[in-house]
């Protein structure tokens, strides 16, 4: 099979990459790179299954340039890195992080997965697929939240603030070089499983489905040039009248009451 299209995804075994991998799996002349760190991926003719820690720079470069290395890319057209949602931690009314050894305000552990593991991802990309060579396409995806825009207000500040250094990093290069494609969705709360463990007592008919996102996602790739982001929510009548008003009080005393603990 000639490749023509290759596919790099970040946490290929969470609920949101899964329908994405199905999709881009159904694609011709097509390969896909799926990372893991501890569940395996079963490998196929078109998926090629890396195990490695994507925070470790070192260990990411190694293995996605062995991987590359046993492909012949000569026809490649089209690269996509594939930026699952990252760690999220609540940080409440003191928003403090739970670990910042480099005392900047941002919890460690979630810049890593939301900033640092693009980055390596990125970089080893850029080294090994475009260097001297601006024929080929790259395209950027990520999903943020609704309300990232302002990290004061927000009980998940760390994760906030990593979101909008990658909504720069992704402006940055969409806008520097032309062969660069970018697409942020920013997204309003995503019925999955963990956001159900924490918040079981949120209003489940506005969340957004998983098919939501992977729909309008997907529609949006498809004709992506340059760099968009796009607002994806399901309207909640209270958004308008409460919401978008909350201090930082009251959104950790609404997360309380979802959560069950107020």
């Amino acid at each position: 099979m000639t490749t023509e299209k290759l596919v790099i995804f970040t946490w290929t075994n969470s609920q949101l990459a899964r329908p994405f991998v199905d999709y881009f799996s159904q694609q011709t002349n097509t390969k896909i790179i799926a990372t893991f760190n501890t569940k395996p991926i079963d490998p196929t003719d078109v998926i090629l299954p890396v195990k490695v820690d994507l925070e470790d720079r070192a260990e990411t470069q190694e293995r996605i340039v062995r991987v590359l290395r046993q492909e012949d890319l000569s026809h490649l057209k089209q690269v996509y890195i594939m930026h699952m949602i990252g760690m999220f931690k609540y940080e409440w009314k003191d928003q403090v992080p739970e670990v910042d050894r480099d005392g900047d305000g941002i919890d460690d552990e979630v810049f890593a997965s939301n900033v640092a593991v693009f980055n390596n991802i990125y970089d080893v990309v850029h080294k090994t697929l475009f260097a001297d060579d601006d024929q080929k396409e790259l395209y950027l995806f990520n999903v943020g939240s609704k309300r990232d825009y302002n990290p004061s207000i927000v009980p998940r500040r760390s994760y906030a603030i990593s979101k909008n250094i990658l909504r720069n990093i992704f402006r940055y290069l969409s806008t520097t070089y032309s062969n660069v494609n970018s697409l942020f969705i920013n997204a309003s709360t995503i019925d999955i499983s963990k956001e159900r463990e924490l918040r079981p007592f949120w209003e489940y008919e506005y969340r957004l489905s998983i098919d939501d996102v992977y729909q309008r996602s997907i529609q949006e790739l498809q004709c992506l040039k340059g760099n968009k982001e796009v607002e994806l929510f399901r309207f909640n009548p209270k958004y308008e009248s409460e919401f978008q008003y909350e201090t930082l009080e009251d959104t950790h005393n609404r997360r309380l009451k979802e959560m069950g603990k107020l």
